[in-house]
C-alpha cells in the first residue's frame, strides 16, 4: 500500500532524471597521441591530433603550451568549420640539453557554435616520458673502457689468488706444438685479451635494442658498469651471453 501511495512521486522523479537528448548538443571531440619512443632515435617525435567536428560547431582552435626543453610546430591549429573527422601532426622537437623525466604538454581547445551561443574551452594534458639515452658511439667506447677495466681487475685478482703466476701449457707427448700454439703460448695475455675484447664487442652488439643502446645502459654508468662486468667473464661466459 505504501507503494501504491508514493506511486507518482515516483514516476515524477524517473521523468526528472530522464535524459533529455533531443535538446542536447553533442559537442566536438579532440585527441591526442605521441609516440614518446621516437626520441629515442631522433631529437622530435609525432603528436597526432584527431579532432571530429560535427555541424552545429564552427571554427575550432588548439593552443599548445611546451613543457621545458621541448618545442612544437605549430603552437596553434585551426581547423575550418567543415564537419567530419580531421588528423593532424604537430612536430615535437627536444632540445639537447633536456634531461630525463616526466613531461606534460597542454591543449587549449576552444570551439564556437555556428549559431548563438557561448563558445566551448577545454584544456588537456599530453603527459609522455622522455628518457635521455646515449649516443651509439659513447656506448660502445665506455663499454669497451669498462670491459677493459673489468678484464685488468680479473688479471689482478687471479694473480692474487693464486700468488703464483699460470703454469705454462705442456706440449703433447713426443710431439712439437705449430706455430699457432706456439705464437699463442709467447703471448697468451695478449692473444687472450684481443679475443675477449672481440667477444665482448659482439656481446654490446648483441644488448642492443632497435637500434640504440638498453636500457640499463641508458646512461654513461650504466654503459660503464656493463663493461666492467663484461671484463669479468672469460671467453666461454661471452660466448655463453650470445644467444642463436
Amino acid at each position: 500500500m505504501t507503494l501504491l501511495k508514493n506511486l507518482p512521486y515516483v514516476f515524477l522523479v524517473c521523468c526528472l532524471l530522464k535524459p533529455h537528448t533531443a535538446t542536447a548538443q553533442s559537442g566536438p571531440s579532440v585527441a591526442y597521441q605521441l609516440r614518446a619512443k621516437d626520441f629515442d632515435t631522433s631529437n622530435s617525435a609525432q603528436l597526432l591530433v584527431t579532432a571530429d567536428i560535427p555541424e552545429n560547431f564552427g571554427n575550432v582552435s588548439i593552443q599548445f603550451v611546451a613543457p621545458p626543453g621541448f618545442a612544437l610546430d605549430p603552437v596553434t591549429l585551426n581547423f575550418d568549420p567543415q564537419p567530419g573527422k580531421r588528423i593532424t601532426a604537430v612536430n615535437v622537437r627536444r632540445t639537447p640539453d633536456v634531461v630525463g623525466g616526466e613531461y606534460s604538454i597542454l591543449a587549449h581547445a576552444t570551439a564556437r557554435p555556428s549559431g548563438s551561443g557561448p563558445p566551448l574551452a577545454v584544456d588537456q594534458l599530453v603527459t609522455f616520458t622522455y628518457t635521455k639515452r646515449l649516443e651509439v658511439k659513447f656506448y660502445f667506447l665506455l663499454g669497451l673502457a669498462g670491459f677493459i677495466a673489468g678484464y685488468l681487475l680479473r688479471i689482478v685478482t687471479g694473480v692474487l689468488k693464486n700468488i703464483t703466476a699460470p703454469p705454462p701449457l705442456l706440449s703433447t707427448e713426443g710431439g712439437q706444438d705449430g706455430p699457432i700454439t706456439a705464437f699463442v703460448k709467447q703471448h697468451y695475455y695478449k692473444v687472450d685479451f684481443l679475443v675477449s675484447l672481440v667477444l665482448a664487442l659482439v656481446v654490446l652488439l648483441y644488448l642492443m635494442r632497435e637500434g640504440h643502446p638498453p636500457d640499463s645502459a641508458a646512461a654513461w654508468y650504466g654503459a660503464l658498469l656493463t663493461g666492467i662486468g663484461l671484463g669479468f667473464l672469460t671467453n666461454n661466459d661471452l660466448l655463453a651471453r650470445i644467444k642463436v
